[in-house]
């Protein structure tokens, strides 16, 4: 929703057209062996020369994810399968029942996916493609050289350059294997290691530690636990694995291991602080405050506990009274911190079954224009930040759908997370009800499964496009409008929000949003009831209806609402007429602001421009309630900040009536004070906002500050949604 479409765009149609026929070709070779492998030797002198070509900085960065045979992950468990060799692997072949074991003989190399040269027991090589691995670990950290992993059911395929890779797209087909695993070959352990003491595996971790390797740190602390030791010794373990767990975002785990060890000493200081820490992370704030408050009642000099506990309690009220700080929030977030430390607030909406659409949100009281709904952290986000010189795409060669932007980085967090803290599968797998049949095992050999093609059909249809922060951004496109469409284009960045996920779609929405950093806020966009489903927009309703439709067909649904059913009503002619007059005024206004420096603009000059918007008008044939003239918005505003500029407050006023007239907005005098009633999205953008504030202030100018403050009072409705 709102995220950067690009599946119409010629240079990305050739880039599909291409993969597809590379995947016809590879077809051909599927449960074939290559006619020639490639010596170990050779594989790891190519990736070394390809680690040293990398080390040269590259000025830009273009990343394709191509999503394209779909296959579920592995659910055998290991005892069940078979070993099998590289010499073994046919090609475009998932080989079920069986599984590899493998050693990395370089380092990795981080493309769209990580890539290494492995080789098995008997010496042959192949590469290795890793997807969807934690963004935020160094590829060193991963997968270093030397490595040992099992790869269950391994897929063996083509590449697009003619070599051969084994392919893991899901992350719980690799196991990675400890040192003291009894699985790796007696000539691939390492000796010096297997006789370590347990304190001599935690030293090694809090060595990791130092250095920043919590992957490391995570492995030496399990080997310990392995090993014979004292209960003293094993609550400094549980502690600094704990701490290892909260460092990779391994919440779950790390509430685990701080239990155990409070288990063993119930009042251990750091046992206890980090227990609620990993519920802090899991947005269990209640939960966390109880075990500070324990931490502090034993502990009351610690300052860290007392800041904390502080934190948590601002969390439980953001929570549960929604307590925000907007204008700290707009203030904090820039490029460098997009992700807010503030709680998810859900108001009087709740969610549940919508007659012939699935599920939906809906309303548990009346609410007026411009109330708080929601304020919800996103689940996983990802802002783009610079999308001239790093440019991601994600091309699915099934849907023929491609987008531009962050949405491959937003699927590989949300992965990540299922597969990191699997408390959180139910709150998002249960967004998907589409036709994808996923497995239905959720765990296997004590580790969670999860099925990365899942995640991105969930991503795909439930991800929206963002801003870091939408008033910015309305600012930021206020000076680069000039007239033009108001219709702004997709985002390159891209978040999923577990609860917004449930809007159904309208095209004249009942609730609009806006965003700060990685928060979703939902506000009333007009008067609403009880009962009430509320709708936001999937695609924008300034495309016409064709496109509209085009679009939601992603979606699986035809929409069928008003305003679809009046632009089908719209003669082609009156279509083609618009369309010209908009190139017109498009063309007009490109120069405003070289007018407003000069002084040459006149009155004159917008009374031509004033009778092209007549025209444009004329073109609509349904009331504007029922068709709003959005395409008119941006055009209006145009003429309302330039008589504005030339100080013609009537003018504004005439201008400003008329444009909201356009939206479905009735702005009538009754006993000596102005009345709006809505149109059918009272405040749904910042450009309505806008057009109410030029038409205040254009009253105050002119004396009457009875009309003036009516309408900052309707403005302040939306005050919230307007400072996000």
């Amino acid at each position: 929703m709102d995220t950067n479409d690009v599946s119409d765009v010629p240079q990305f149609i050739q880039m599909l057209e291409r993969q597809k026929e590379i995947l016809k070709m590879s077809a051909a070779f599927a449960g074939k062996r290559p006619e020639r492998r490639e010596p170990l030797a050779t594989l790891v002198f190519r990736h070394l020369q390809h680690l040293q070509r990398k080390a040269t900085p590259n000025q830009y960065s273009f990343q394709t994810s191509f999503i394209t045979e779909v296959y579920p992950p592995s659910t055998a468990p290991f005892e069940s399968l078979t070993p099998l060799f590289i010499r073994d692997l046919t090609l475009q072949t998932h080989h079920r029942g069986r599984y590899i074991l493998l050693r990395t003989a370089t380092p990795p190399s981080k493309l769209t996916g990580i890539m290494t040269t492995v080789e098995d027991e008997r010496g042959d090589g192949e590469l290795l493609a890793l997807y969807n691995q934690d963004e935020r670990l160094d590829p060193e950290h991963i997968i270093p050289k030397d490595t040992v992993c099992l790869v269950k059911e391994p897929y063996y395929k083509t590449t697009s350059n003619g070599t051969y890779s084994i392919r893991v797209d899901h992350v719980s087909d690799i196991i990675f294997l400890g040192a003291l695993d009894s699985r790796i070959p007696l000539n691939w352990r390492n000796s010096q290691v297997q006789n370590w003491s347990a304190e001599k595996w935690r030293e090694h971790g809090n060595s990791a530690v130092r250095s920043g390797n919590f992957t490391k740190a995570r492995a030496s602390y399990t080997n310990a636990l392995s090993c014979p030791t004292d209960d003293q010794e094993l609550l400094k373990i549980r502690n600094n694995r704990a701490y290892a767990n909260l460092k990779l975002g391994r919440f779950d785990e790390a509430l685990k291991d701080a239990d155990v060890a409070l288990q063993l000493c119930p009042t251990d200081e750091k046992a206890l602080f980090r227990a609620s820490q990993a519920l802090y992370e899991l947005n269990n704030f209640q939960e966390s405050l109880s075990y500070l408050q324990r931490l502090v009642e034993r502990y009351p000099e610690n300052a860290s506990a007392q800041k904390e506990l502080s934190r948590t309690k601002l969390r439980i009220d953001e929570e549960k009274h929604a307590t925000f700080n907007f204008r700290q929030m707009l203030d904090t977030v820039d490029k460098e911190t997009t992700s807010l430390d503030c709680a998810t607030y859900i108001g009087p909406i709740t969610i549940k079954e919508s007659k012939g659409r699935g599920r939906g949100v809906f309303l548990t009281r009346d609410v007026k224009a411009g109330d708080l709904l929601l304020c919800e952290k996103a689940c996983a986000a990802k802002h783009s930040l610079d999308s001239k010189s790093r440019i991601s795409l994600v091309i699915n060669t099934n849907t023929s759908r491609m987008t531009k932007g962050e949405q491959a980085n937003v699927i590989s967090q949300i992965i990540n997370q299922l597969y990191q803290n699997p408390s959180k599968t139910h709150s998002i797998t249960s967004a998907y009800s589409g036709s994808y049949q996923t497995v239905k095992e959720i765990e296997v050999d004590g580790e969670p499964i999860v099925d990365s093609f899942l995640v991105e059909k969930i991503v795909s249809l439930n991800s929206f496009g963002c801003p870091i922060s939408s008033a910015k951004e309305f600012r930021d496109y206020r000076k680069m409008s000039q007239g033009q469409d108001s219709e702004k284009s997709g985002h390159d960045s891209s978040g999923y929000w577990v609860f917004s996920s449930h809007f159904n779609h309208a095209c004249i929405p009942n609730v609009s949003r806006s965003f700060i950093g990685n928060f979703m806020i939902v506000r009333a966009a007009k008067d609403l009831a009880s009962g009430e489903e509320l709708t936001l927009e999937y695609v924008s309703a300034h495309l016409n209806e064709k496109e509209r439709q085009k679009k939601l067909s992603s979606w699986g649904f035809i929409c069928d609402c008003k305003l679809c059913h009046a632009d089908r009503l719209t003669p082609k002619e009156k279509n083609q007429k618009r369309a010209a007059l908009m190139k017109t005024v498009v063309a007009y206004f490109k120069n405003s602001e070289q007018w407003y420096a000069s002084g040459t603009v006149t009155k004159s000059h917008l009374d031509k421009i004033v009778k092209i918007l007549n025209d444009l008008e004329a073109t609509y044939v349904s009331p504007a309630f029922e068709q709003p003239r959005f395409k008119l918005l941006s055009p209006y505003l145009e003429v309302i900040r330039i008589y504005r500029n030339l100080n013609l407050p009537r003018e504004v006023i005439a201008m400003a009536k008329k444009a909201l007239s356009s939206l479905g907005f009735e702005i009538q005098t009754v006993a000596d004070r102005l009345r709006v009633t809505s149109g059918p999205g009272l405040f749904r953008s910042d450009f309505t906002i806008e057009m109410f504030l030029h038409l205040a202030s254009a009253y105050g100018y002119i004396g009457n500050k009875k009309f003036r403050d009516d309408l900052v009072g309707y403005e302040k409705k939306s005050k919230g949604e307007a400072s996000c």
